[in-house]
C-alpha cells in the first residue's frame, strides 16, 4: 500500500510538472511570437522609411533640374551640365524639359526622338492628366509605374517651371521632368529585404480616387500570405509595403521538438532556470537598446559605460555629448518621419566612426553620447570629433523644403576621481557652452567653467 502511495504521488507530481512544464513552454513561444512580430514591424518601419528615402533621393534630381532651367531664365541648358549634375545617376534614365508644356530638349536625344514636339498637356500624352495637374502644382507629380517601349518600367517626376516676368511676378513657363528606372531606384532597399534580412515583400501603390491598391513590385520565396502591412506616401502617391518572414512567423517543426524536449527535462530544475535566465538576459538586452536606431538607449549607454569605469578597464577615456541643431525644424518643416529618418541616419554615421571598444548612445530625442576609451595619448581625439562634426553638418531636404542641420558638441576626459554622474555634467556643460557659443562646434569641459 506504501509502495502503491509512492508510485501515486510520484505519477501525480510527475503529471503535475509536465502539465506545468507544458504551459509554461507555450507561454515562452507565444512570447517568442509576439517577439518576432514586434521586431519584424520594426523592420518594416526601418524599410519603409529606406524606401521613401531612395524614392526622394531621385526625385531630388528633378528640383535640380527647375534650378538649373530657372538660373538659365527658361533657355537653353548645357547638355554636358545636366551629364555631370543629374545623369550621372544610374537610376534616371532620361530627362526632358518642356516650355509652355512642349517638349524642346530630352537628354539623352538618342532613343527619344519621338518625344520632341509632344504637348504634355494634350489627350496625345498617356499621362496629361498628370503633367495638368504638375503644372498647376507646386511640388512634385510622379507617374507611373509603367512600361517604356525600349523595355523596363519607370517613374517619373514632373515639376513645374516658373520664372518672373517683368513685373516680378512668377509665370508659369513649362515643365521639367526626370525618368527614373523602376525597380531599380528602390532596389537597394528590396534586395535588402529580401536577400539580407530574409523577408518576401510585396509593394502596392493605391489608385487614383479609390482606396484600392495594387501590385507594382514584389519578391516572394515562400507560401505565407500572413503579411504585415505599412502604407507611406511619396510626394502625389500612396504606396502600400507588405512583409512576412520567408521562413514563416514561427517554425511549426521547431516548436514541437522545442515542446517534446522541454517535458522531458521538466524535471530538471537547472535547464528550467537556464530558460529562465536566457529570457531574462533578452529582455534585459532589448530594454538597453533604442528602438528607432538600434544603438543603446540611455540605460544601455549608462550601464556600459559604468562598467568600464568601475572596472578600471582603461586609464582614461572620453565622454561626448552631442546634440543635433536644428533638428526641430526638420521635424515641424519635413515632418516627424523625415526626422526619424535622420536619427537612423545620425546613428548609422557615429557608428562607423567609431571603434567597436567605443560606447555609442541615444539619450533621446535628438540627444547622443559617446565614450572614447583609450591607454595612450589623446591625439587621435581632435581629429575624430572635427570628423564626426564635419560628417553632421549637412543638408536634409525633403518635398517642404531644405534644413541644414549640424552638431553641438562637448566633450569631457575620464580620470579616477570621477564618476559617471562627474563626466555627464562636465559635458553637458561644455555642450550648452557649444550651444550658446553659436552651435556647429566643439567645446572641451574646462573646470573654470563652472566658477561663478
Amino acid at each position: 500500500m506504501l509502495k502503491n502511495k509512492r508510485i501515486r504521488i510520484i505519477l501525480i507530481s510527475t503529471l503535475v510538472a509536465l502539465v506545468i512544464s507544458a504551459l509554461y513552454m507555450l507561454g515562452i513561444i507565444s512570447d517568442e511570437i509576439k517577439l518576432f512580430k514586434m521586431e519584424a514591424t520594426s523592420v518594416l518601419d526601418n524599410q519603409v522609411a529606406s524606401i521613401r528615402n531612395e524614392f526622394m533621393v531621385n526625385i531630388n534630381s528633378v528640383y535640380e533640374l527647375r534650378a538649373l532651367v530657372y538660373g538659365a531664365r527658361g533657355k537653353y541648358v548645357d547638355p554636358q551640365i545636366i551629364g555631370e549634375r543629374i545623369l550621372k545617376n544610374p537610376n534616371i534614365r532620361n530627362i526632358l524639359y518642356a516650355p509652355d508644356s512642349v517638349v524642346t530638349h530630352v537628354y539623352p536625344l538618342e532613343g527619344n526622338e519621338a518625344v520632341i514636339g509632344l504637348d504634355l498637356l494634350s489627350p496625345e500624352n498617356k499621362s496629361y492628366e498628370d503633367a495638368k495637374l504638375a503644372a498647376q502644382s507646386d511640388d512634385v507629380i510622379l507617374t507611373g509605374p509603367y512600361e517604356l517601349k525600349q523595355g523596363g518600367q519607370a517613374f517619373s517626376a514632373r515639376l513645374a517651371v516658373r520664372i518672373p516676368d517683368e513685373n516680378s511676378q512668377l509665370k508659369y513657363s513649362g515643365l521639367v521632368s526626370v525618368t527614373m528606372n523602376f525597380p531599380d531606384l528602390i532596389s537597394e532597399s528590396t534586395n535588402n529585404l529580401h536577400n539580407s534580412l530574409k523577408y518576401d515583400f510585396i509593394l502596392e501603390k493605391r489608385l487614383n480616387d479609390s482606396d484600392e491598391y495594387i501590385e507594382i513590385h514584389s519578391g516572394r520565396v515562400s507560401k505565407y500570405d500572413d503579411y504585415i502591412s505599412s502604407d507611406f506616401s511619396v510626394s502625389n502617391m500612396d504606396f502600400r509595403l507588405s512583409v512576412v518572414p520567408q521562413s514563416g512567423w514561427y517554425d511549426k517543426s521547431g516548436i514541437m521538438i522545442k515542446i517534446f524536449a522541454f517535458v522531458v527535462v521538466s524535471l530538471a530544475v537547472g535547464i528550467i532556470m537556464g530558460f529562465i535566465f536566457a529570457a531574462r538576459q533578452k529582455l534585459i538586452e532589448k530594454s538597453r537598446t533604442d528602438a528607432l536606431t538600434g544603438i543603446y538607449n540611455r540605460a544601455g549607454g549608462t550601464h556600459a559605460i559604468n562598467t568600464i569605469i568601475k572596472n578600471n578597464l582603461y586609464k582614461s577615456g572620453a565622454f561626448i555629448m552631442m546634440d543635433l541643431d536644428n533638428f526641430k525644424s526638420v521635424n515641424d518643416k519635413l515632418g516627424h518621419q523625415m526626422g526619424d529618418e535622420v536619427l537612423i541616419t545620425t546613428a548609422a554615421i557615429l557608428k562607423n566612426s567609431i571603434r567597436a571598444t567605443d560606447i555609442l548612445a541615444r539619450l533621446g530625442g535628438d540627444e547622443f553620447m559617446l565614450y572614447l576609451p583609450f591607454e595612450g595619448d589623446s591625439d587621435f581625439l581632435d581629429k575624430k570629433l572635427e570628423e564626426i562634426r564635419i560628417k553632421m553638418h549637412r543638408d536634409i531636404k525633403g518635398t517642404e523644403g531644405v534644413v541644414t542641420v549640424s552638431s553641438s558638441i562637448g566633450v569631457t576626459f575620464y580620470d579616477k576621481d570621477k564618476n559617471f554622474n562627474t563626466l555627464y555634467e562636465q559635458a553637458d556643460k561644455a555642450l550648452y557652452q557649444s550651444k550658446e557659443s553659436g552651435k556647429n562646434r566643439i567645446t572641451i569641459y574646462e573646470a573654470k567653467s563652472d566658477i561663478g
